[in-house]
């Protein structure tokens, strides 16, 4: 008798391509609420009112950090340069949770200039939290911005 795995690699589906059963899981999961229509009227909601994907657990622990940063005592007090350096610290710490959770991440300006990229970078993390639509995967509504200096 094969292994569950030995089946999946003898399959030709699209899931022996990606790394994991739960990828499995997940595709096949999409292809079952894809064309959405019957979706949408379960739900009562127009076709591109359906939510689209996000990766939550990478954008909210990497925007939590960020809060647990500038929030941290005697961020307020240190210089221009070195505020913008710890951002850019932070912001390439964060980097891969950002990027996998589709963030666009800023890196215009080196030294002080570097902390309007910071804010912008910031600020596109958080309209990850908003609501997209399918057809543009645009969010929609506007948000409070971070000031940059």
């Amino acid at each position: 008798m094969r292994s569950r795995v030995e089946r999946r690699r003898a399959s030709p589906s699209p899931c022996v391509r990606l790394r994991s059963g739960a990828h499995c899981e997940a595709l096949a999961l999409y292809r079952r609420l894809s064309g959405g229509r019957r979706w949408a009227d379960f739900l009562n909601l127009d076709e591109a009112e359906i939510p689209t994907f996000r990766d939550w657990p990478a954008l909210l622990g990497a925007l939590a950090e960020i809060n647990r940063w500038l929030w941290r005592a005697g961020v307020d007090g240190l210089g221009d340069y070195l505020r913008a350096s710890e951002a850019r610290q932070l912001t390439e710490r964060l980097r891969p949770r950002l990027t996998r959770a589709g963030v666009s991440i800023q890196e215009h300006g080196v030294g002080v200039a570097y902390w309007p990229s910071f804010v912008a970078t910031v600020e596109n993390a958080l309209r990850q939290l908003e609501p997209a639509t399918k057809e543009t995967g645009l969010n929609l509504r506007t948000h409070t911005t971070l000031e940059a200096d």
